[in-house]
């Protein structure tokens, strides 16, 4: 004989208006993070099936979890209007038989406690009352002192004897079709049945509404406006999507619920409280690391920027609607964290729900990630994000794919798209065909099929480079000269000469290699000067090379006395996200940790670089260490020796290492008499000259 589930449809169970508004109650539960009496209350409720019949035997509602320890948790729902519950009652014998179903085949789980049964039901009978306190003396080891606990002189009336006669009838009926169930007594599925069984009277007709009530008040608690009102109309909205959710035995997440209810504000969802706490920590450190404007001293500018950030916030806009993604890229030091990020708080400012971070302080592990997180998952935390028709996820620092943190970008990305949730990718343009191809992935990881949308930040325009030697004296002899145009156009360029209080000549910073001299010189080397109890110009720079060392993955040593405090104070250095496990300080901005590779290589070589592998990453500083190395005064056995080394690397790593002395040379701020000089090695081999 097949067994099939009972089901309120085929077998006059609750009703499907009953059934139907208390799921609408326990989805009120799970949108606002509570408990669920059903299932537990230390338990963390994860999902509700609706008609879950290839899940759970009784498959009116299965709600499951789970508990601190991360054990599943399964609750298996019967739902009936008023059921007899005596001999005669043969309407109640299919979910007596699939409630046999459970404690047969899944024995091992309801006896460890971690799959519970419960019969909701309608109306107050005394049937009902007896049935509790039969269910509450089962909690007994075994059947046997079950049934001496209720026939122990004074321990319960004779009703409630009565009812455990017409229970045990009950079972003995529906067991009569269930093989397993043939090898065990009917007491002792009696008292397996009774063991994990709640009895639920619901209180949701008639004069008696207080459940409702009871979801309206929870869901108040996660609604923007916190209203009675609105609360009242996501509960019948709720209830409308579970009539329909039901047709199909739908499995609801509170990821899924939130959804569908985007059409009403709602709070970040409290059973991830901790993983948001994580969130916001991130972002804070994200603002902190990037400086709104310029400053030296007492003066201080904020670029508006105007052309740009109306550009941006075009395109971020239409993807915190679409729940698509953007990559924002541009060359270097052109102010793309800082305009994001501007943007970003101006949507804020606006009502879009956003959120930020850097992906530099990410582990390279999404299971250490999530497990900074509290141990949910990605797609959990994501899904659980504020409602509001502009959603968006800044990830700054996206060149990072290129450092092995590919998987935790995609991983975060993907989550955030699969929840609706625009996704901004800000990276540099080394790292953006990365970035693109990462975010492509993450949006078919989660059934997106829209394009990344692309936009690229442009050093800032002429009269916002007029503005900069107007304002800073150290800048002021830049004021007209084309020489420092291409510097004037880069703001993170400009910030780290501000901070090294030297007045800045046309003539001494023709190129990125005279920038990185005078940043090295002033703000690292601090021009040679040692105060009283400071650590030595020596010791500064010591420090930071070793620091760069780790930061390649090559041996270094330890760092004494205060040259890594002063740096932090100085900007240079910072601590890292988790210091407890973390080998120490890392590089303030990528500006920084370029500076400090490029004068690694001129103190140490290229074997360092070679170590290493010559991560992609590494291109501007070793791009930037060829520049300082065509500024020296033997040019040509300089160039000589960059080409074939580039070469040696280029054959180990790639074609793409040759070409940076090529690069280099092209942005020397004399190239043109630098060419001129190096011409006989150039033309020497014509092919690689016309390939460059």
């Amino acid at each position: 004989m097949v067994d099939l589930a009972a089901s309120p449809y085929s077998t006059g169970g609750g009703g499907v208006t009953l059934e139907h508004t208390y799921a609408a109650c326990l989805l009120a539960k799970l949108l606002a993070g509570e408990p669920i009496s059903e299932l537990g209350d230390n338990l963390t409720v994860s999902s509700i099936r609706l008609q879950a019949g290839d899940t759970s035997p009784v498959d009116d509602v299965v709600v499951d979890g789970y508990d601190p320890a991360g054990d599943l948790h399964r609750a298996s729902i019967g739902v009936r209007r008023d059921p007899e519950l005596t001999t005669s009652d043969t309407l109640s014998v299919p979910l007596i038989r699939d409630y046999l179903r459970i404690v047969t085949d899944h024995w091992a789980a309801v006896w460890e406690g971690t799959w519970s049964l419960t019969l909701a039901v309608a109306t107050t009978r005394p049937a009902y009352t007896e049935l509790g306190i039969l269910a509450e003396l089962a909690r007994s080891e075994d059947a046997a002192a079950f049934y001496a606990a209720v026939f122990r002189p004074r321990a319960t009336n004779a009703k409630t004897r009565d009812r455990l006669k017409h229970v045990t009838n009950l079972v003995s009926q529906a067991a009569a079709d269930l093989q397993k169930a043939s090898t065990i007594s009917v007491q002792e599925l009696t008292w397996r049945m009774l063991s994990r069984l709640k009895v639920r009277t619901l209180r949701l007709e008639g004069t008696d509404r207080s459940d409702r009530t009871a979801a309206v008040s929870a869901i108040r608690k996660v609604i923007a406006d916190e209203s009675a009102s609105t609360a009242d109309n996501v509960f019948l909205k709720i209830a409308e999507l579970t009539r329909a959710w039901a047709s199909h035995g739908a499995v609801v997440t509170e990821g899924m619920l939130r959804r569908e209810l985007r059409a009403y504000a709602l709070k970040r969802s409290p059973s991830h409280r901790w993983a948001w706490e994580r969130f916001d920590r991130l972002a804070v450190r994200l603002r902190g690391s990037i400086r709104p404007g310029l400053g030296a001293g007492a003066e201080s500018l904020e670029l508006e920027r105007p052309e740009e950030k109306a550009s941006l916030a075009g395109l971020m806009r239409t993807a915190g609607e679409s729940g698509g993604a953007l990559v924002v890229t541009g060359d270097p030091d052109v102010g793309k964290s800082a305009l994001a990020l501007r943007v970003l708080e101006g949507l804020r400012d606006e009502g879009a729900v956003v959120a930020s971070l850097s992906l530099r302080d990410l582990p390279s592990s999404v299971t250490d990630f999530e497990n900074q997180l509290g141990g949910s998952s990605l797609d959990a935390v994501l899904s659980t994000a504020e409602v509001q028709p502009t959603r968006l996820l800044l990830i700054d620092g996206s060149e990072s794919v290129l450092e092995g943190k590919s998987q935790v970008f995609w991983a975060l990305a993907s989550a955030a798209i699969k929840a609706c949730v625009g996704v901004v990718a800000v990276t540099r343009t080394d790292g953006a065909r990365q970035v693109r191809e990462d975010m492509i992935r993450a949006g078919e990881i989660a059934g997106s099929s829209l394009d990344p949308l692309e936009h690229v930040v442009d050093p800032l325009a002429g009269a916002e480079r007029q503005a900069l030697p107007l304002r800073f004296n150290a800048l002021g002899r830049l004021s007209g000269d084309p020489r420092a145009d291409w510097l004037l156009g880069r703001p993170g360029l400009v910030d780290a000469l501000l901070r090294t209080d030297e007045i800045v000549e046309p003539a001494s910073v023709l190129c990125e290699a005279d920038v990185f001299s005078i940043v090295w010189r002033g703000l690292v080397r601090r021009h040679e000067r040692r105060e009283a109890g400071a650590a030595s110009p020596d010791e500064r720079d010591h420090a930071a090379l070793e620091i760069a060392r780790r930061t390649l993955g090559v041996p270094s040593n330890p760092i004494h006395g205060t040259a890594a405090a002063e740096l932090r104070s100085d900007g240079v250095l910072r601590i890292p996200q988790d210091p407890a496990f973390s080998s120490g300080d890392a590089f303030a901005t990528d500006l920084y940790r370029d500076f400090a590779l490029c004068r690694l290589f001129i103190t140490s070589g290229w074997d360092p670089l070679v170590s290493a592998e010559a991560p992609r990453w590494s291109i501007r500083a070793a791009r930037l260490a060829c520049q300082v190395s065509l500024r020296g005064a033997n040019r040509k056995n300089g160039w000589v020796n960059l080409t074939t080394r580039f070469d040696q690397i280029a054959s180990q790593e790639g074609d793409r290492w040759s070409e940076l002395p090529y690069e280099a040379l092209l942005a020397l701020g004399d190239a043109e008499a630098a060419i001129r000089e190096l011409w006989e090695p150039l033309v020497a081999n014509d092919y690689r000259v016309s390939r460059r």
